[in-house]
C-alpha cells in the first residue's frame, strides 16, 4: 500500500500570504495566474522542519508551477528522495470573471471562496469540474504504477479541496456543491493522507 502525502505548497511572498486582504486586482491577477508569486523561502524552511512525516519520503512530485516546485526544491534539501513533477497536480484554471470587483469590496473573503467554489462546481469562469476530478484519478492511477512507497504530491489550494473529498468519500463521483463547500480549506504546508 502506497502512502500518499498530498501537501499545499510552501508560504507565498509575503504580499500573497493572507488572500483575504487583497484587492480585486492583486487577487484576480492571482487566481488567474497573470502574476506567478513565489514562495517565502525562509518562513517555508522553517515549518518543514517541523513536519516529521516528510522524513519518509522516498518521491517528491510536484505540480509545474512555480510555487510548487519551490516547495518540492526545499523539502528536496532537507530529506533523500528522488524528485519529478506532475501537470496532474496544478491548481485549478481560473478565467478573469471567477471574482467581481463589487464583490471583492463589499464582501469578505470567505463569501468569494464560495463564490469561486460554486463557479469551478458549475465550470463558469474556471477550468471544467470534471476535468479537474479526473486529472486528480489520472494521477492517482498513475502513482500506484511507481516504484516508490512514500510519496509527497506537492499540490495547490484550491485542487486540495478534491484531494479531500476523496479521502473523506474514497470516491469523486457524485460530489455536491455542498461537498465542494464543506471540503477543509488547507493552509500552507499542510498535509492530506492518502493509502492506496
Amino acid at each position: 500500500m502506497k502512502k500518499l502525502l498530498f501537501m499545499r505548497h510552501g508560504l507565498l511572498e509575503k504580499n500573497y500570504q493572507d488572500y483575504s486582504i487583497l484587492g480585486f486586482k492583486d487577487l484576480e491577477n492571482l487566481l488567474t495566474k497573470k502574476v506567478i508569486s513565489k514562495i517565502d523561502r525562509e518562513k517555508t524552511k522553517h515549518f518543514l522542519l517541523k513536519k516529521d512525516l516528510i522524513k519518509e519520503v522516498n518521491l517528491i512530485i510536484s505540480s509545474t508551477e512555480l510555487r510548487a516546485m519551490e516547495t518540492g526544491e526545499m523539502v528536496k534539501s532537507l530529506i533523500s528522495a528522488e524528485s519529478e513533477t506532475s501537470s496532474d497536480l496544478n491548481e485549478i484554471i481560473f478565467y478573469e470573471g471567477i471574482i467581481s470587483k463589487e464583490d471583492v469590496e463589499k464582501h469578505d473573503f470567505d463569501y468569494l471562496r464560495r463564490e469561486i467554489l460554486t463557479k469551478f462546481f458549475n465550470s463558469v469562469s474556471s477550468e471544467d469540474f470534471n476535468s479537474a476530478q479526473r486529472r486528480f484519478l489520472h494521477f492517482l492511477d498513475s502513482v500506484k504504477k511507481l516504484e516508490y512507497e512514500n510519496i509527497l504530491c506537492i499540490t495547490h489550494g484550491w485542487f486540495m479541496r478534491l484531494i479531500s473529498i476523496y479521502k473523506m468519500k474514497k470516491t469523486l463521483n457524485d460530489i455536491s456543491l455542498q461537498d465542494l463547500l464543506d471540503a477543509p480549506v488547507p493552509s500552507f504546508l499542510e498535509i492530506i493522507e492518502i493509502n492506496e
